[in-house]
């Protein structure tokens, strides 16, 4: 009996997802990409003057992405701080992005959780569009855009 409990014991302490830092838009792709269900990115460092999209979610689901209050920047508002598209389940949070086309945009992407980021000087804060579903945006500061803080898309069939 005391065997069983211990092996418990120990799965337990694995149950939890991998964690993986990184330090650039390419390095946080690849480790988002990378990730399975339940681990966890950090950005380590800010990252300014991206003249490209940066921060990518592609089919990918369940992966939490943190900032840890580093600055994601653009240049001149073009493309987008994160992309999210066709994924679900994720976490982004503790972002300050700052002048891209767009700050974040879910397209096709539901059931994610958007938490205390501070999204400025874009042409439009956080956009869901293609369904998107049931995500998620709370305790973010969305200000001095060009257009709309928030736009949600709505479709129907």
């Amino acid at each position: 009996m005391k065997r069983y409990l211990l092996l418990i014991i120990l799965l337990a302490g694995f149950a939890g997802g991998a964690s993986y830092n990184c330090s650039s838009c390419e390095d946080c792709n690849g480790k988002i990409q990378n990730a399975s269900a339940g681990d966890t990115v950090y950005l380590t460092a800010n990252i300014t003057n991206q003249s490209e999209t940066c921060i990518e979610f592609n089919q990918t689901d369940g992966i939490t992405f943190d900032c840890q209050q580093n600055k994601i920047g653009g240049l001149d508002n073009y493309e987008y701080g994160i992309l999210m598209e066709n994924s679900n389940n994720n976490v982004i949070g503790n972002c300050t992005i700052r002048d891209f086309s767009f700050a974040m945009l879910l397209d096709n992407s539901s059931n994610n959780e958007i938490i205390n980021n501070s999204l400025s000087y874009c042409d439009l804060g956080i956009k869901t569009q293609h369904p998107s579903h049931n995500n998620t945006i709370s305790l973010n500061v969305i200000s001095h855009n060009i257009a709309d803080g928030l736009r949600i898309v709505l479709e129907y069939p």
